[in-house]
């Protein structure tokens, strides 16, 4: 009985740093559970075994991570509110301005993949390095300024099962203005 007790406590604090934290992680998951209906319970108890089971993504990936999901799926969405952005400005302006604006937006336009690492690397000036918080070996967190030093735009990631995710329910939206403020500052 003695050595079951001692491979439980092994296999307690390999998952878990904190001798408390998976007890309190299972009451909170056995809470869940008994909120919700029956088949919503066994994907989300199957969904926090794995999650459980899997352990956190290292804050050295975070780094990698967070470069492809800019370049891959920020980025498009970034570059059309910037072309937007960048006609609005150019009707609201004097002609010499205007037309610059105008050329601005046609050459990301035709640039959009050299764009994409130029603008990560000056928008990973903001953002990285993340804050992070870590709960328990279960859930991580990466904070970022996806904003500028005037008006930063905080964006949490997560990451469990050694993944890292944005979670469905958070929207990046991206202003154009400050980000185009700064460059002109520059």
């Amino acid at each position: 009985a003695s050595n079951l007790q001692g491979q439980a406590k092994l296999e307690t604090a390999e998952l878990c740093g904190d001798p408390q934290c998976l007890p309190m992680s299972m009451g909170a998951f056995a809470g869940l559970i008994l909120l919700v209906k029956a088949p919503i319970s066994c994907v989300a108890g199957a969904g926090a075994a794995a999650c459980l089971h899997g352990g956190t993504p290292t804050e050295e990936s975070f780094e990698a991570f967070f470069k492809q999901w800019f370049l891959e799926q920020y980025w498009p969405e970034v570059s059309q509110k910037l072309q937007q952005e960048l006609a609005q400005r150019a009707a609201s302006q004097n002609f010499m301005a205007s037309l610059t604006s105008q050329l601005r937006g046609w050459v990301l336009n035709q640039t959009e993949n050299l764009h994409a690492n130029v603008w990560y690397e000056f928008s990973a000036r903001f953002a990285l390095p993340p804050k992070f918080e870590s709960y328990c070996n279960i859930l991580r967190t990466a904070s970022v300024n996806l904003g500028s030093h005037q008006k930063p735009r905080s964006v949490t990631f997560w990451g469990a099962n050694k993944q890292w995710f944005l979670p469905p329910w958070v929207s990046p939206h991206f202003d154009a203005t400050p980000m185009l403020d700064e460059m002109a500052a520059r």
